[in-house]
């Protein structure tokens, strides 16, 4: 700029860049700086997880078997930082087994039962190997490996010392299979809830085939994530997969026969007494009865099904195979049938015990 006489004028510099000394400057400066990164990114905190802390965890059984922190997959990536860690194997293995993946949790804990040195499990407590073997045993019995589930069991409550572990360990917990006995199968109160409780739309046209006689079963997820757990929120999901089977893959009706929500609510979908359209192809469909779980189960999904929504499956599933002499082989999952994740690994890992367990029990012509 020039002054009224034409001559060059400076105007004066910015309050930062002052006469002061150059140390006071940048101190000014920098705090300035500072606070305005705080601002910035206070709107979205890191968390606990991501920052790493609390991680990995101490290898007790109550920070073993403690709720996922947000979404397990997150954690599970958390946890491979610490590779070598008792702690974060044994979390991780519990992990994978809460979402379905048993065979995958065999491998962190096969590192802690022959992999570590003697010295790495000692420095982190005396219930390392006693942890290890239970969570080992309880893959491998949902696994079908009952023997050496036996094994492992056998040597974890001889070193067991966290109180925990020691009740787990004589609750039987999550490591076996039990048959079911015939009061299992004849009192399991399994009571639908009807279409007109939906407000189902009528089926359209002429495309439905007879089912005729029952002969499987085929389980299900529905693929989008649902936590909600009142009946209004149900009723408007299954609304809206009904609209999507009729007007974007013109099928006369809702695929399903049976859908069963969070709380472990048995909706009506398509009767029974004609032929579903959720198998692939209507080969595949024919003599099939169809359930889908309402949520997304995969490992990047919501992780695990709520135990009142699997307790619901299974009594359906009993209560049709008892009433229509369905075989424990053709109990299936969508995945058994096509390619395709549906219904996910720990419905899957569910679905085999079931069939574990329904082989062993009594041959029974259906319920009263």
């Amino acid at each position: 700029m020039r002054d009224s006489a034409g001559s060059r004028r400076v105007t004066a510099a910015p309050r930062c860049f002052s006469a002061a000394p150059a140390p006071a400057v940048l101190r000014r400066c920098a705090g300035a700086l500072a606070a305005l990164l705080v601002v910035g990114c206070s709107a979205v905190p890191p968390t606990p997880l991501e920052r790493g802390d609390a991680l990995p965890p101490p290898p007790t059984y109550a920070a073993v078997t403690a709720p996922a922190r947000g979404e397990s997959h997150r954690e599970l990536d958390a946890l491979r930082r610490f590779p070598d860690h008792p702690g974060a194997l044994l979390r991780s293995a519990w992990l994978l087994q809460e979402t379905g993946q048993n065979a995958a949790s065999l491998r962190p804990l096969n590192l802690i039962v022959h992999g570590l040195a003697d010295e790495q499990l000692a420095a982190r407590g005396r219930d390392v190997q006693p942890l290890a073997r239970w969570l080992r045993a309880r893959a491998q019995a949902r696994l079908g490996h009952p023997d050496q589930a036996a094994d492992d069991l056998a040597l974890a409550r001889q070193a067991a010392v966290d109180p925990g572990l020691i009740a787990a360990l004589a609750a039987g917990t999550g490591t076996a299979d039990a048959p079911l006995a015939e009061a299992d199968w004849r009192g399991v109160p399994v009571r639908p809830i009807p279409r007109e409780a939906w407000r189902a739309a009528p089926a359209r046209g002429s495309g439905m085939e007879p089912m005729g006689a029952i002969e499987r079963i085929t389980i299900h997820h529905s693929g989008t994530v649902f936590r909600a757990g009142s009946r209004a929120a149900s009723i408007a999901a299954i609304r809206a997969i009904q609209r999507d089977h009729q007007d974007e893959r013109h099928w006369a009706d809702i695929a399903y026969h049976y859908l069963i929500d969070p709380d472990g609510r048995v909706w009506t979908g398509r009767d029974l007494r004609w032929q579903g359209a959720h198998a692939g192809d209507p080969e595949r469909n024919r003599h099939n009865v169809g359930i889908c779980l309402l949520g997304n189960f995969v490992p990047n999904g919501q992780g695990r099904p709520p135990a009142v929504q699997l307790a619901a499956l299974r009594g359906l599933v009993v209560s049709l195979a008892a009433r229509h002499d369905i075989a424990p082989d053709q109990i299936l999952t969508h995945r058994e049938l096509k390619t395709t994740e549906c219904p996910g690994p720990f419905i899957q890992s569910e679905i085999a015990a079931l069939r574990r367990s329904l082989a062993g029990a009594p041959q029974l012509a259906g319920p009263p």
